[in-house]
């Protein structure tokens, strides 16, 4: 399949402060609802947008490093945050003893995958807001 040129595409069109509104409002409505639901739908729609503006392979090497940021984020949430029941498994040796707890899990989950979208974010406004649009945006 061969990908559209990137100048021909809508968000590339629109004017350049109506496009930084948007991403605007994408980001701080990422930040605002960390519900793992809606940021499963916000990290598929982003990734699919992704495919169609920075072609298959770009998006398979940024999802591949935002993979490794998402596993660092649900560990050391796991790790960090051991106080809270039910937890799903527990295990001591000695003095030290690990306790995973589920709400820590499903926290440290959820923040990942707004991490993930938060970057994919910006690669996508990195692609459509050129310099000179972030320019002239900022000279208005």
């Amino acid at each position: 399949m061969r990908q559209i040129p990137i100048k021909m595409t809508f968000f590339f069109q629109l004017h350049p402060i109506i496009a930084t509104i948007f991403f605007g409002e994408l980001i701080v409505l990422t930040m605002l609802f960390n519900h793992v639901a809606v940021a499963l739908t916000g990290i598929v729609s982003l990734m699919i947008i992704n495919v169609f503006y920075l072609g298959r392979h770009a998006a398979w090497q940024q999802l591949k490093f935002n993979g490794v940021l998402f596993f660092m984020i649900v560990f050391f949430n796991v790790l960090l945050n051991q106080k809270f029941s039910p937890f799903l498994w527990k295990v001591s040796t000695g003095f030290f003893t690990f306790k995973l707890s589920y709400p820590a899990l499903l926290y440290g989950i959820t923040m990942g995958i707004m991490l993930t979208e938060m970057l994919m974010t910006f690669a996508l406004l990195n692609t459509i807001l050129t310099a000179n649009k972030l320019i002239y945006v900022l000279r208005q």
